[in-house]
Parts: structure tokens; sequence; C-alpha cells
């Protein structure tokens, strides 16, 4: 059906990219030199927030190209599956990309701040954090989950909002 076809969600996603973006920029202008770790902590809460929002339209995204996929007579692939498609390996990984928008999310949302407390869904977000080098001992971990996806040295996250929106491209036209 062609309204899975369509991409509902990009507006909405680009508008709090757009939010974000602006109380980054604020952030980065408000605060003195003296005051750098109060304002990396604020960037980390709203990194996490854009990663939260970035995971909402990466499964929303999937439960269209499923919902796609079943309209067509595709088989139905597995979300993790698609995960692992159509994502650039974060370097020296197995890992791709939309995985670590993913688990970061899940980091913030979960285990923020309980890295020690294992259990099967720590254990997953933990274990691919830690494969791109994200650990118990990175100060600020959305921030280093962001570097590694775009190079984040900017308040822009425009790059974040291409990754997915590419992402979710190619998934809906494999399930065709």
């Amino acid at each position: 059906m062609k309204v899975y076809e369509i991409d509902w969600r990009h507006s909405s996603i680009e508008a709090i990219f757009d939010a974000v973006s602006v109380a980054l920029a604020n952030i980065s202008r408000s605060f003195a030199p003296e005051d750098v770790d109060e304002a990396s902590d604020q960037a980390e809460s709203f990194l996490g927030i854009a990663f939260v929002a970035a995971q909402a339209y990466i499964y929303g995204s999937l439960q269209d190209a499923r919902k796609l996929a079943k309209s067509t007579g595709k088989p139905k692939r597995k979300p993790e599956d698609l995960l692992k498609k159509f994502s650039s390996v974060v370097s020296g990984t197995r890992i791709t990309e939309i995985q670590v928008c993913d688990e970061i999310a899940n980091y913030f949302k979960h285990e923020w701040p309980y890295w020690s407390e294992r259990s099967k869904r720590h254990g997953k977000a933990l274990g691919a954090l830690n494969a791109v080098g994200i650990t118990e001992s990175t100060a600020y971990p959305c921030q280093e989950a962001a570097k590694k996806l775009w190079g984040y040295s900017s308040t822009d996250l425009k790059p974040l909002l291409l990754m997915i929106a590419s992402w979710r491209e190619q998934i809906i036209a494999d399930s065709k």
C-alpha cells in the first residue's frame, strides 16, 4: 500500500531536531568556560532526547516496512535484521549506525546511569555500545555516539536526520 511508503514522520522529526539544535546552540552560547561540565551535562540530556526521537522514527519506519511487505506479499523480516541492513557500519565494528542510534536511546532511557546493573536488556545495549567504544568510563555517552555517527562538533542535527531518513527510504524500497 502506498500509504506506508510516505514518510509521514519526517517533518515532525525534523521539527524536533531543529528544536534540540536550538537548545544545543543556546547551551554553547550561554555557558562560561568555567561551566563546561554543566554545559556538557545539559548537552548530553538534549542529545539523549534527540536519540530517543530518532529511535521512535526508526521503529515507526520498521512498522511501515512490515506493513508494506505484508501488503505486497514479501516475507516478514525481524526488526533486528532491518536495523543491520542499509546502514553503514561503525568503523572497526560490526555495529551499524542505526543500531547505535537505537542502543544509545535505550541507554539514555533505561540504563543511564546504571551501567553495572546487567540484565538481558542491559547486556544487549551495553554490548553494542561497548563495541563502538562507549563504555562505563565514557563521560558523555550520547555526545560520544554523536561523534562516532556524524562527527558531532556543532549543534546541527541534520546529519542525524539524513542518516535515519536515508535508512528509512532503503528499507521501504526493499519492502515493496
